[in-house]
């Protein structure tokens, strides 16, 4: 599969000493992939999506649903994203440095709703956060667990000039030695992209996911932010967002324990 690696590494540390670790290794596995054929609208596709994703998301904490969306819907999808983009008021600034000055994050981020975005002339967008949910809703009855969708989808743009992310957690533990009680509530994280004609070489922007494993093995994985690509992983997997050097736009719909107890996860 093009612009998807992972690097591999053994040893202990800190999830982003392991990506400078990692990215210094000759040793290069697939990820994992479910491929797809195109489909028209989303719902109620998701079931058929998403034949495959359990036992890979068990193991590696990640799958890669490529060509969720046809053609013509991810080029309307990426369309509608840049209109968004265009709209004076639609997203708001979410900038964060470190101490030194340089970038710890930077996106602009607007937290909505598929009847929201509808109202508002954005279908394309209103589709995929249906979808989106539907997805999560699919591995969550698959898995059996005590699931529910974030009521609001984030949709973001990385406004390019090397725009990133730096290596974050979306849920984790309180107390990382005692393992009782979660930060927030999120179980998995289901992401879709829209960018058309996206070069990893050339415009960046990769989704590094840090995997560390029981025996002490260390990887990272880059995937490619292409228009129509799906990323459903665990919320505790640190990841980054590689410099953007393009606009580079996401969806991302958030599925919650219900009530936050993270015993009942059964996927871990």
């Amino acid at each position: 599969q093009p612009d998807a690696s992972s690097s591999s590494s053994a040893g202990g540390g800190s999830s982003s000493s392991s990506s400078s670790s990692s990215s210094s290794s000759s040793s290069v596995t697939p990820h994992i992939t479910i491929t797809t054929g195109e489909r028209t609208r989303p719902h109620p596709g998701a079931v058929a999506l998403c034949r495959g994703v359990l036992e890979p998301l068990r193991k590696r904490k990640y799958v890669i649903i490529d060509h969720a969306l046809s053609d013509a819907d991810a080029e309307e999808l990426a369309a509608e994203m840049a209109r968004l983009k265009a709209h004076p008021a639609a997203l708001e600034d979410s900038f964060q440095y470190n101490e030194d000055g340089s970038q710890y994050r930077w996106d602009r981020t607007l937290f909505a709703n598929a009847a929201g975005t509808r109202a508002q002339g954005f279908p394309a967008i209103a589709d995929t956060i249906v979808l989106l949910r539907g997805i999560g809703r699919q591995v969550a009855e698959w898995a059996d667990e005590p699931l529910t969708a974030n009521p609001n989808a984030q949709i973001a743009c990385y406004p390019g000039g090397g725009a990133c992310y730096a290596v974050h957690s979306d849920n984790g533990w309180r107390d990382p030695s005692r393992k009782e009680q979660m930060i927030n509530w999120r179980k998995y994280t289901v992401i879709m992209y829209a960018n058309k004609d996206w070069s990893a070489e050339r415009d960046g922007g990769a989704l590094r996911l840090h995997l560390t494993y029981a025996d002490g093995t260390r990887e990272h994985v880059d995937v490619a932010p292409h228009a129509g690509r799906v990323v459903v992983f665990n919320a505790q997997l640190f990841h980054e967002v590689r410099p953007a050097y393009r606009s580079r736009f996401a969806i991302t719909q958030w599925m919650w324990l219900e009530d936050g107890d993270a015993s009942k996860a059964k996927i871990s």
